[in-house]
């Protein structure tokens, strides 16, 4: 596998695993999960530059 293609993998799950975390901390009312939630989409998103 290319680097590519493995950044744009993990920027994939990044995202993914982002979005559920988001979704997890606000119907849970906790914010912890939703701050880690916005890290990783914002990581997932230098990933996807690279």
């Amino acid at each position: 596998m290319s680097r590519k293609s493995v950044l744009t993998i993990g920027a994939f799950l990044l995202l993914v695993l982002g979005i559920y975390m988001i979704y997890f901390g606000t119907t849970k009312n906790m914010i912890p999960p939703t701050v880690t939630g916005a890290g990783f989409i914002i990581i997932a998103a230098v990933f996807w530059k690279l």
